[in-house]
Order: C-alpha cells, then structure tokens, then sequence
C-alpha cells in the first residue's frame, strides 16, 4: 500500500478513494439515515466528538444541522466522507 501511495500523482486523490472504499466496506458503523434525521443536533455534535475531537462551535452545528434537514440527499455516510476529507481532520 506504501508503494502504490508513494506512486501515484494525485495523493489526495487517492486518500479519496480509500476512504470511500472504507466508508463501503461491511462492517462499518455508520447511523441510519432514519438515526441521523431522528435527532439532527445529537448526530452533528456525535460526528464532531468523533472526527475532531471536539464540540462543534454554534454555527458549526447549526451548519451542518441545517445542511441536513434542507437536503434529503446528504446521507449519514455522506456526512462521514465530508469530516474524513476535511482539513481539520487530515490535521490530526
């Protein structure tokens, strides 16, 4: 994987690729869409405790929340591919 990694051009890219491979994979824990809509803000704040290790600020969670609730498109796995390619989560 090392090598693969090291030889191809566009790394974030690949980073891409691995992590909407893993976001498929089974096995993986990710909430239901019926969960996440359940109860918007406990999902947002649950994300945020587990990507960043933190709270979401206000506007953070109201975001993302409002994101969520205007858009029957965004997905619970769609959400967890937006905070894994992020900066902040790149950083740690």
């Amino acid at each position: 994987m090392s090598i693969s990694y090291q030889s191809f051009g566009d790394k974030r890219l690949m980073i891409d690729m691995i992590i909407l491979n893993f976001l498929n994979e089974t096995g993986v824990q990710i909430p239901t869409d019926v969960t996440m809509r359940g109860d918007i803000e406990r999902f947002v704040s649950q994300a945020y405790r587990k990507f960043f290790v933190r709270e979401p600020s206000a506007f953070e969670k109201w975001y993302v929340s409002d994101l969520i609730r205007k858009d029957v498109d965004v997905t619970p796995e769609l959400v967890y591919y937006g905070f894994m390619t992020s900066n902040e989560y790149r950083h740690y």
